[in-house]
């Protein structure tokens, strides 16, 4: 039994108002893990989408698969992440680690679409391990009144992987030593995240049976937020799948260039570091309702810099648009650990999985539409999408009086 003197002294640590070194340290840590499997090896996968077509022509069929592809693998890593990343979080970043590095190498080395497609799988899981494995790891790190803000502080790393890809892009450099670039990122990356994990693991993380890794009785209360990220997710595939392809088509800005593209969503992205305080002002359900209209308006506003050949509005609109969308997985991710927080890594890969099925949905979608109907009708549907799975996260909050 633990002494007086014991509580007493944990009672002073949450009342600290300072983060310490290590509380920071893993916080950051995390938002570089996330840069990697998010920011390179998953969208930046859209970002060469128009390079890859020019430079290696036998790829350019494959490129309308590969958005179905890693949504669909990174549904795939998240649903057996259920199984055991609560228990064992540290296997998930290794595994993620492995995905990252594999992914954006083979990517690198691709010239046969087969080939292709498997390395652009193999990097889409690195996202649902590395998301459900850090919820864990952080809650176990960090003390319970900053856990939040550190949640978002990793969540906000898709946001500097994509500024990071972004800058990668506009390099002088081959597609080849671009992905080897961002292979090299995702392997340091990944070694330092798990030396640090291996030192945090001696405070203990949160232990749990078998069965008690995804338990039944919290999955109720994920039925409408399942709803929500679903559709919500379907909508956004258009940006990330096809956006720099549109974008380049219709001359707004050229291939060489589109990396601004995915700069400005990452800087946009960064004020996601922010969600969780937003989220304890307005309540997790309103901020997702107000993030989702937000992610539609700057769906519209791309549309509306593609038909006028804006391409300074279309940096405004990734700007909000990558500030909406990654403060939404923020939001998810705070969603989950409502729910059961006991195995909160468990909820966040039920909640993450949603939203990649629905990205893997809608990516197949607007790539089977995108040759039969015109940019502005894919821009509406996208946009409708997301202001729907808006309101539907909207209705939970006035099912529940949340």
């Amino acid at each position: 039994m633990r002494n007086d003197r014991s509580t007493a002294s944990d009672e002073a640590l949450l009342a600290r108002p300072g983060w310490r070194v290590s509380e920071v340290m893993v916080a950051v840590t995390g938002m570089l893990v996330i840069a990697s499997a998010y920011g390179m090896a998953r969208f930046g996968v859209g970002l060469f989408a128009p390079r890859l077509a020019a430079e290696r022509a036998t790829l350019a069929g494959a490129l309308d698969w590969a958005g179905t592809a890693q949504f669909t693998s990174y549904c795939v890593s998240a649903a057996l992440a259920i199984r055991f990343i609560d228990r064992r979080p540290r296997t998930g970043l290794m595994l993620a680690g492995i995905a990252a590095v594999l992914g954006c190498a083979g990517v690198a080395l691709a010239t046969d679409p087969a080939v292709f497609l498997a390395a652009v799988t193999v990097g889409g899981m690195s996202g649902g391990l590395a998301s459900a494995a850090l919820v864990p790891i952080i809650d176990a790190a960090v003390t319970p009144h900053r856990s939040a803000t550190a949640q978002s502080i990793a969540n906000s790393g898709a946001a500097t992987g994509l500024v990071a890809a972004g800058v990668i892009s506009l390099l002088p450099v081959g597609i080849e030593s671009a992905w080897i670039l961002m292979a090299l990122f995702s392997g340091a990356v990944a070694a330092t995240c798990w030396r640090l994990a291996r030192i945090r693991s001696g405070s203990g993380f949160p232990h749990h049976s078998h069965a008690e890794a995804a338990p039944p009785r919290y999955r109720p209360a994920l039925v409408l937020p399942v709803a929500a990220a679903a559709i919500t997710g379907a909508g956004s595939a258009l940006v990330w799948s096809y956006g720099p392809l549109i974008a380049t088509d219709a001359g707004t800005v050229d291939a060489a260039g589109a990396g601004t593209l995915w700069i400005a969503a990452g800087i946009g992205g960064l004020s996601a570091t922010l969600t969780g305080k937003v989220a304890g002002r307005l309540g997790i359900e309103a901020a997702w309702l107000w993030l989702a209209v937000a992610t539609a308006g700057a769906i519209l506003m791309l549309g509306a810099a593609v038909a006028t050949v804006n391409g300074l509005f279309a940096i405004v609109a990734m700007i909000i648009f990558g500030g909406g969308y990654i403060a939404l997985t923020g939001v998810l991710i705070l969603w989950a650990r409502r729910a059961a927080p006991a195995a909160a890594g468990a909820a966040t890969s039920i909640l993450f999985i949603a939203f990649a099925l629905g990205q893997a949905g809608g990516s197949a979608l607007f790539g089977l539409l995108r040759g039969t109907i015109g940019t502005t009708a894919l821009i509406l549907l996208a946009a409708c999408l997301c202001a729907i799975g808006g309101v539907i996260g909207g209705a939970f909050h006035r099912a529940t009086g949340s």
